[in-house]
């Protein structure tokens, strides 16, 4: 579900900005033209997506390592509803940047969850960190980006002599986020080369991905390492690229020409990694 929302959130552009030479939210509130189709059908998309997640998570013994993937995209959802009132940018620019700190944060619970299923005997000389400290690291790296991202988010909100300490904030944190999530892309793409190498028989399934991909209704569990570390891998190449258009964007300050000139194809808002 994930991936299709993807595809499809791509080939859509929400929105269109139209520059008017000033900075600050009130600015952007009159510069914003919302094409009310696609950003619809990306709001449905996203709507659709969270309350397949929420059922997983309720049907699935409400594991609470999985809220801040159903979290996130509930708010993020709400940032879409959100954009459809051009007066409300601020809020929903704030909803749909800072929602994906919490996709982010779900994969590096994942690889830290699958770590410890595989007992540490397996995993241990597959990761770069110890098992212990992989999400607690990257968690608190998370932390000091969302405060950076969010406070400078504030003081774009607020304009006036705060606007430029919040776009210098607010490309510290999307930086920052950029450098620590492409440590871990590193971490996951050395696990999964080791678990090929080291264990084969246990990181590729003997039923295969489309037996997997086949019980997505069920309750049952899935023993498919390779199917989880692909997904994953595909959500980082999304993560980092959403990561380097959002430092571009913050870089050119509160109107982006990066969005003016390529709205139609910018993959900025990202969708969160599979349940």
């Amino acid at each position: 579900m994930s991936l299709v929302t993807l595809l499809l959130t791509h080939s859509a552009s929400a929105a269109t900005l139209l520059p008017r030479g000033a900075e600050g939210a009130d600015q952007m509130n009159s510069s914003l033209h919302i094409s009310k189709t696609p950003a619809v059908i990306v709001l449905i998309l996203y709507l659709v997506s969270t309350v397949v997640l929420w059922s997983h998570f309720f049907r699935n013994g409400r594991k609470g390592y999985m809220l801040s993937l159903t979290i996130g995209m509930t708010c993020m959802t709400l940032g879409f509803a959100i954009r459809l009132n051009p007066g409300a940018y601020a809020w929903q620019f704030l909803l749909t940047f800072l929602s994906p700190v919490a996709f982010l944060a779900q994969n590096y619970v994942l690889l830290s969850r699958l770590s410890f299923a595989l007992t540490p005997a397996i995993t241990d000389p597959c990761l770069l960190l110890p098992r212990r400290g992989l999400t607690w690291t990257f968690l608190m790296s998370d932390v000091v980006t969302f405060c950076c991202q969010t406070a400078g988010t504030v003081f774009v909100i607020i304009g006036g002599d705060f606007g430029r300490l919040g776009q210098i904030l607010s490309v510290a944190g999307v930086a920052l986020a950029l450098l620590s999530y492409a440590a871990f892309t590193v971490i996951l793409v050395v696990f999964v080369r080791r678990m090929k190498r080291f264990h084969p028989t246990i990181y590729s399934s003997p039923y295969g991905p489309r037996a997997s991909l086949a019980r997505f209704t069920s309750t049952s569990k899935v023993h498919d390492v390779k199917l989880l570390t692909n997904l994953m891998l595909i959500t980082c190449v999304g993560i980092l690229i959403r990561s380097l258009f959002r430092l571009i964007e913050q870089s050119d300050g509160y109107v982006f020409p990066l969005l003016l000139s390529s709205s139609p194809t910018n993959p900025s808002p990202l969708l969160p990694p599979p349940n």
